[in-house]
């Protein structure tokens, strides 16, 4: 995962290694032999690697390891930001597909209108179906065990700017 090749280009040279770096990345994750706390000092390196497809796979194959700390990895990545909606919504995804619903409020911050990249990518970290699945799943779990009173939850709402999150509606349950 530390291979660099230089190649002639025209002007120079360009480092041609990336997709191997990536897929080692990748596969790294499938040794059983490693636990996670030795695979993300292996992987987290690659965070500051040049090429930004080798940085989103690094990223994946985080998310794939599966645990708490990487959960923590990836949200430390994501605060830092970046202008590549690609790599942060591939944060996101890694952090929703490892805390489920309530990483939910979290992401949500970054739905920000003053930031593009950030809101594009939270939007972007999971397909909508996905999204309104997390979303409904969170609604029941909050709503079931209220026999009556009231509880914060997720709501998206549609706007002249785009999709908006908010999680401080507060849904009103019959009493029973």
């Amino acid at each position: 995962m530390r291979h660099i090749q230089l190649e002639p280009v025209w002007g120079g040279s360009a480092d041609t290694a990336g997709t191997l770096r990536a897929t080692c990345a990748l596969a790294l994750v499938q040794c059983r032999e490693l636990n996670s706390h030795r695979l993300l000092i292996h992987l987290v390196p690659l965070f500051a690697d040049k090429e930004l497809p080798v940085r989103v796979d690094a990223v994946r194959a985080v998310a794939q390891v599966g645990t708490g700390s990487a959960a923590l990895v990836l949200r430390l990545r994501a605060e830092l930001a970046s202008d590549e909606s690609a790599l942060l919504s591939t944060c996101y995804s890694g952090v929703l597909a490892i805390e489920g619903p309530s990483a939910i409020p979290w992401v949500a911050v970054f739905l920000s209108p003053e930031d593009d990249a950030a809101g594009e990518a939270a939007w972007r970290s999971h397909r909508p179906f996905q999204v309104w699945r997390i979303i409904a799943e969170s609604l029941e779990e909050q709503l079931a065990p209220a026999a009556k009173g009231t509880c914060t939850c997720p709501v998206f709402a549609k706007s002249a700017t785009g999709f908006q999150i908010s999680t401080r509606a507060t849904v009103e349950t019959p009493s029973s």
